[in-house]
């Protein structure tokens, strides 16, 4: 079961004791039936060897939850540019990564390829792990239960970044990249799901 696998090759003994999302919570979260609304955002992550790379997407579905789940999941880099390129034929409101991450050397890649790289700073990162761990804990977040998830989920760990925090790839007990790139694409989503400015000026 899930919590033999996470203790016996994660070495995850407790999953909700000091944890960066308290895994009974994501579990709570889980619908396999669950589907986001167009348009969605797909974040894309690599490791910090380049052994790994996944691309995850967020959307909104019908009852405003918003939904994350795995896209693509694979080794090495290479298919990232031109799997992005397949997936911009569902007119995604962008592709979001963390330039200062191991992904950021494919940012001019993508773009050459014409896809609308959305970068996702220090600041605005944590903004979304503060964010995707109280939609976590809301239970206004669903994912399929999805083992790539599940796993970066239970291994992740957080690194302090002044008052706030991040993901911590050294102290990660799994591969973290689906969670990295659900989080950088939660945050564009975000942005890009905002009403439009009105343009009203008070004086």
């Amino acid at each position: 079961d899930d919590a033999s696998f996470l203790r016996e090759a994660l070495g995850v003994w407790s999953v909700d004791d000091d944890a960066a999302i308290p895994y009974s919570a994501w579990m709570a979260c889980a619908d396999p039936e669950s589907v986001a609304l167009d348009p969605v955002v797909f974040g894309i992550d690599v490791s910090p060897d380049r052994s790994r790379a996944t691309i995850s997407a967020v959307g909104k579905r019908a009852d405003g939850k918003r939904h994350v789940a795995v896209v693509d999941a694979r080794s090495g880099v290479d298919w990232i540019v031109p799997r992005c390129v397949e997936l911009q034929a569902h007119n995604p409101s962008g592709f979001a990564l963390d330039p200062a991450g191991p992904v950021g050397s494919l940012i001019q890649p993508l773009r050459d390829a014409g896809i609308d790289v959305v970068e996702v700073t220090v600041r605005p990162l944590t903004q979304a792990c503060g964010q995707l761990h109280d939609l976590v804990m809301s239970g206004e977040i669903a994912h399929r239960d999805e083992g790539l998830l599940n796993e970066a989920v239970a291994g992740a760990a957080r690194r302090n970044v002044g008052e706030a925090w991040a993901w911590a790839r050294k102290d990660a007990r799994a591969d973290i990249t689906p969670l990295y790139a659900a989080t950088v694409a939660l945050w564009a989503f975000g942005e890009a799901d905002k009403p439009a400015d009105p343009g009203v000026w008070f004086i």
